[in-house]
């Protein structure tokens, strides 16, 4: 169960209104000769939309952040935001795919 605390409710994080809330994200964790030491599973937990977030892109453009929980290996008990991109690297390329048209209709029908 996802529960947020009334200062991320503050911040504009939701649970809700993303297909990327639920997944399950892989991400790589690198040792210090740069191979792989561990693939990592977490979970998108909340985010906020690109329409309320203060954070922006490396273009300069408003941008979405994903929160993720880590429960397992090196990073368990760790959490981070991610940008979209950052995210979709993190799901096979077809998941990927799939998951990004879903966010781009939830985005259009917000806006």
């Amino acid at each position: 169960m996802n529960v947020m605390n009334e200062e991320e409710l503050e911040e504009g994080w939701s649970a809700s209104g993303s297909p990327y809330i639920g997944q399950v994200v892989i991400r790589t964790v690198f040792n210090p000769t740069k191979n792989v030491h561990e693939r990592i599973q977490g979970k998108v937990i909340r985010w906020i939309p690109a329409s309320t977030s203060d954070f922006v892109d490396k273009s300069g453009a408003a941008a979405a952040l994903y929160h993720v929980r880590y429960e397992q290996g090196a990073l368990g008990g760790d959490e981070e935001d991610l940008e979209e991109i950052e995210l979709l690297e993190s799901f096979p390329p077809a998941i990927a795919a799939d998951l990004k048209r879903k966010a781009r209709k939830a985005e259009a029908q917000e806006g």
